[in-house]
């Protein structure tokens, strides 16, 4: 499944929730709250539960990154933005965020 696909999902079934934007930006900081609490049980910040381990913290951080990037993608797709749009302005943003990190080698 591509991008344009999971998009398209996310909005097909975004479509059938009647959360606010506000509600859904709550959303998304919980969901990027949960993730960054998986991220700070590589860093000593967290401590690992029992049976927790560098692989299970990794799918954790899978998982997490997912729910956060879907969170993102229903918020965008409630105000009509569509995936060719977002991987456009991703695009431009990349380009500008390399030139930052080039500018700061020199």
């Amino acid at each position: 499944m591509d991008f344009n696909e999971v998009y398209s999902e996310i909005s097909r079934i975004n479509k059938k929730d009647p959360a606010t934007h506000e509600a859904r930006l709550g959303k998304l900081f919980e969901e990027s709250g949960e993730l960054a609490k998986a991220i700070n049980k590589t860093n000593g910040r967290k401590v690992l539960e029992e049976g927790e381990n560098s692989d299970s913290i990794r799918d954790e951080i899978v998982y997490e990154a997912a729910d956060t990037i879907q969170n993102v993608i229903s918020i965008i797709d409630g105000f009509g933005i569509t995936s060719k749009e977002l991987l456009q302005a991703m695009s431009d943003k990349n380009m500008h965020w390399e030139n930052k990190v080039d500018k700061k080698d020199i």
